[in-house]
């Protein structure tokens, strides 16, 4: 038997309240050498206090995805586009587009619901909408943040004829009340392109924090994939680009990429949804569709091995609008 005390310290403290010494409790557990008397139990509790251990989890217990406040309850995040011409005392003159940030959060009581709608940052003044909008606890705190991907086209492009790019994040506020710190830029490239076709962020090498990962698609059927890895003193920023893998024939037709643990390892992978249409389908219509996924290395390199097909069927249809 498994006792779970992560979840009864999620019950038995208040929202927003951290777990506290005040709150220990003995209990009888199993090792290689059998059972441990409550006794032991406590000396190597009183061990652990000793040494500056503030609290032993005893079942790993991740957070859930899109949780800004750090509470265990996942919350929801909207992008708004306010449109060009709303925003006002730009230097734009009129071509300036104002977009914002919204959350919808967890219902503390657990029941499932949602709270209203709360401001989480404005940009009065951008020349472009995000093209690309994912979470991840990117400094490794419990809380959620946002990054966004902006393609902001020739302008201030250093070379031609490719693009100016940047990953703009916005940080959760460390007090866990929810709202997020102002955006600063953590990646940028003058000399991009413009064929970044996805963005997601999984934690690749299982070090707690959530990567970056890019499907950049070079047209003729290349693709590539490359991550930013979360920086690991926790600063919430990233090292450099690095190229994972690079699919000179892999084709036409992906219409989706996301990302998660689909082996249990504790590092996030990544799937590809491609539409292959009619061709190789064995019924009428655009019916040959596949699943491939790229496993994280298990020895938490940051590396991810090439696409292997998971599912695959060839009187499917051409329907599918969604993949999470």
């Amino acid at each position: 038997m498994t006792l779970n005390f992560n979840e009864w310290f999620i019950d038995l403290v208040s929202p927003g309240q951290t777990r506290t010494w005040d709150q220990r409790v003995n209990w009888v557990y199993y090792n290689d050498s059998g059972a441990q008397t409550p006794a032991q139990v406590d000396a190597a509790v009183n061990g652990y206090y000793a040494s500056g251990t503030h609290f032993v989890d005893t079942v790993p217990t991740k957070s859930p995805a899109n949780d800004h406040d750090g509470d265990g309850i996942g919350d929801i995040s909207l992008l708004y586009d306010y449109g060009k011409g709303s925003a006002t005392g730009c230097a734009q003159n009129g071509s300036a587009r104002r977009t914002a940030l919204f959350s919808l959060s967890g219902k503390a009581d657990r029941s499932g619901g949602l709270g209203g709608i709360t401001p989480l940052s404005d940009s009065p003044c951008e020349t472009v909408s995000p093209k690309f909008v994912t979470s991840g606890d990117f400094n490794g705190d419990g809380r959620s943040d946002v990054a966004a991907f902006y393609d902001y086209g020739s302008t201030g492009s250093t070379c031609s004829p490719t693009n100016h790019v940047a990953i703009v994040e916005w940080l959760a506020d460390p007090k866990g009340n929810g709202t997020l710190q102002s955006p600063k830029t953590v990646w940028e490239s003058t000399c991009w392109g413009g064929g970044t076709a996805f963005l997601n962020s999984g934690d690749f090498n299982g070090d707690s924090k959530s990567d970056l990962a890019l499907l950049y698609d070079y047209g003729a059927g290349h693709v590539s994939l490359l991550t930013l890895n979360a920086n690991p003193n926790g600063s919430g920023g990233f090292g450099g680009l690095v190229p994972r893998w690079d699919g000179t024939r892999w084709g036409a037709g992906t219409k989706f990429m996301t990302t998660g643990d689909y082996n249990g390892d504790g590092k996030s992978d990544i799937a590809l949804f491609k539409d292959y249409g009619a061709s190789g389908a064995t019924c009428a219509g655009n019916a040959h569709q596949a699943i491939s996924t790229l496993t994280a290395d298990p020895y938490g390199t940051g590396a991810l091995h090439s696409p292997a097909t998971a599912w695959e069927s060839t009187c499917w249809g051409g329907g599918t609008a969604f993949m999470n």
